[in-house]
């Protein structure tokens, strides 16, 4: 058992992407204090009233601005009972007899307490449930109106009240996408390795909470009998416990068939509509999903170089971003219950809302604490949220040497027992190159955001021309570049300047080379050009310079193709993951992993996507 939980461990290090944040963060200039002004002092958070949790969403403590919402306006909420749930009662518990008896006196206790509930607070009238918890927390999520929550709070046998945060997908339009370029990173998380050893994920079963999934994927069809085990999910361990399950409650009628798909995806329920649409197709939520469940399970076929860390094993398809939107924590929740009665090995959750504090509240923390206590894996991203010095006044979007927290950690990655994950950069990069003889150099091309055409419209092999000094118009003087590219080194004018000087000479495209180490990208803002405009690094830029000296009639190309390429910033934390210190003054995360610029599979085919913070292959 413990060997099984250790490669779910590893397994869960290699799914996570991120989704963006529900909140923003207000960022303010400070006065410089030196060490000199400091006086440290230790104090007891006790006797000073000093409290890191969040209770913000506790109705003991409510603070939601009445002009926003409106008294009688229903809010989603949390309504927590007394007594324990199963998980409470016994962290290893599985669906039994007794297990089952256990259930039903939960259920009881919740009608009796919904019954105080309406006779008390609404008069009578009925309190609309959406979901009735027992296996995580005991109680029920519900719509009311926002003037009732302190009522319902001091009924007989209600514990807490929480009001429920929501959820929204990552804008892959916002500076919070990275650049579409990299490729396998296998290798940075010893995935060969593992197979090797055996370990392919034979038996386990992954639960991705997230988008949903492409079914027709040629990634996601069903296992051979030889890849099953004694410990996979068919369609009769899944019928066993079918209604127990919340999918059960939510959906008229459901019976195996709706829900087993094939020995690859033995589980898939739309928890955000009710209904068992697990696709893509019906909203505008995006394949997130599918490209994280490519990550974890992807089967190897010939067609792709795309597989799956673990791409023997099972999936668990838990939509909870769907046509109405975002995910409320009773979706997720109730997802989560089901994953754990399904005998998920890894639940992963590529969700959270901005800064999140220690926790929504200690209830919360709690349940994700029993989560931690039974057999499963639960991985969660700590947030796209670059770092708290982003969009600082001095432009470098890092903080200060004298102040080097780097948080933006968002919620639930900052509970007390999930496995937060950051994100660092692949170690290589699937990228459009130059062809130089035998030697590939990656570019980066800025010029589609300047409306410029691209490089690669250049069909043909072309001479270039290497301009001394900076690339003034001086420069330009006795060489023939026309028809040719133009070699230029970076500084002194602007790019702008270098590829207007290029294209009035004559060059059907310019090349900006670095006079530093890395890469960079062009401002040709305002321009009027009508010739591609691409930089590269000081090394390529060298070895262009060299073979020139050797060969003046030496000749590039530009293939449409991509091709693997080493990453400069291979293992290097990724500029928009956030890590750092949680409210609490915890550091996160717990570990990182490949997350900058993954290749995977996407609705339809394979693509890119970048966030915290989990590999693909």
């Amino acid at each position: 058992m413990k060997m099984k939980r250790f490669i779910a461990f590893v397994i869960s290090l290699c799914m996570l992407l991120s989704f963006a944040p529900l909140h923003s963060v207000a960022i303010a200039a400070e006065p410089v204090v030196t060490s000199e002004d400091l006086l440290v002092e230790k104090l007891d958070a006790s006797e000073v009233n000093v409290d890191l949790m969040q209770n913000a969403q506790n109705t003991t403590d409510l603070v939601i601005d009445r002009e926003v919402l409106d008294e009688n306006q229903n809010v989603r909420v949390i309504i927590i009972m007394e007594g324990d749930s199963v998980v409470e009662e016994n962290a290893s518990a599985v669906l039994n007899e007794e297990v089952s008896e256990k259930i039903k006196a939960l259920e009881e206790f919740q009608s009796e307490v919904i019954q105080r509930i309406e006779n008390s607070v609404f008069n009578g009238d009925e309190l609309q449930v959406n979901y009735s918890y027992t296996w995580l927390l005991n109680g029920v999520a519900a719509d009311v109106p926002y003037d009732s929550l302190e009522e319902i709070a001091k009924i007989e046998g209600v514990k807490q009240v929480l009001i429920q945060p929501v959820y929204h997908v990552l804008d892959t339009d916002s500076d919070s996408a990275a650049s579409p370029m990299t490729i396998t990173d296998g290798v940075m998380v010893g995935r060969e390795s593992a197979w090797a050893q055996g370990y392919t994920g034979e038996g386990m079963k992954i639960a991705v909470i997230d988008t949903g999934l492409d079914i027709d994927h040629p990634n996601f069809q069903p296992l051979s009998d030889e890849k099953l085990t004694e410990t996979s999910a068919t369609a009769d361990t899944v019928a066993a416990v079918l209604s127990e399950l919340n999918a059960d409650s939510r959906y008229n009628g459901l019976v195996i068939g709706d829900v087993y798909y094939n020995t690859k995806v033995a589980f898939g329920f739309n928890y955000c509509d009710d209904n068992l649409n697990i696709t893509h197709d019906y909203d505008d939520m995006g394949d997130h999903g599918t490209h994280v469940s490519g990550i974890a399970a992807a089967n190897k076929i010939d067609e792709s170089e795309v597989v799956g860390v673990a791409p023997d094993a099972q999936l668990y398809v838990m939509k909870v971003f769907g046509y109405n939107g975002g995910a409320y924590s009773e979706d997720i929740l109730a997802a989560l219950e089901d994953a754990l009665i399904l005998g998920a090995d890894v639940v992963n959750m590529s969700l959270g809302t901005t800064a999140g504090f220690t926790s929504d509240s200690e209830e919360i923390n709690a349940i994700y604490n029993r989560v931690a206590e039974t057999n499963t894996v639960l991985s969660v991203s700590v947030g796209n949220n670059y770092s708290s010095g982003y969009a600082n006044s001095w432009g470098t979007n890092q903080n200060l040497t004298s102040n080097p927290d780097n948080a933006v950690i968002g919620a639930p990655a900052t509970y007390t027992n999930v496995l937060s994950i950051a994100s660092v950069e692949n170690w290589m990069i699937q990228r459009n190159y130059i062809a130089a003889g035998d030697y590939k150099m990656p570019y980066s091309d800025t010029t589609a955001a300047y409306n410029l055409p691209s490089i690669t419209s250049l069909t043909e092999s072309y001479g270039v021309v290497y301009v001394p000094g900076t690339g003034e118009a001086a420069d330009f003087e006795g060489l023939d570049v026309t028809g040719k590219v133009v070699l230029v080194q970076r500084g002194v004018i602007s790019f702008l300047d270098k590829c207007t000087n290029a294209e009035a000479a004559g060059a059907v495209a310019c090349i900006v080379f670095n006079n530093a180490d890395g890469e960079f990208g062009m401002d040709l803002t305002g321009n009027t050009l009508s010739i591609p405009c691409i930089s590269i690094t000081m090394a390529d830029g060298d070895y262009l310079v060299s073979a020139l000296a050797e060969d003046p009639e030496f000749t590039i190309s530009f293939p449409t193709d991509v091709t693997p390429m080493p990453s400069e910033t291979a293992y290097e934390m990724s500029d928009f993951s956030s890590w750092g210190t949680a409210p609490d003054l915890t550091l996160e995360p717990d570990i990182t992993a490949p997350g900058g610029n993954i290749y995977s599979t996407v609705n339809g085919g394979y693509g890119v996507m970048s966030g915290t913070s989990m590999s693909a292959p």
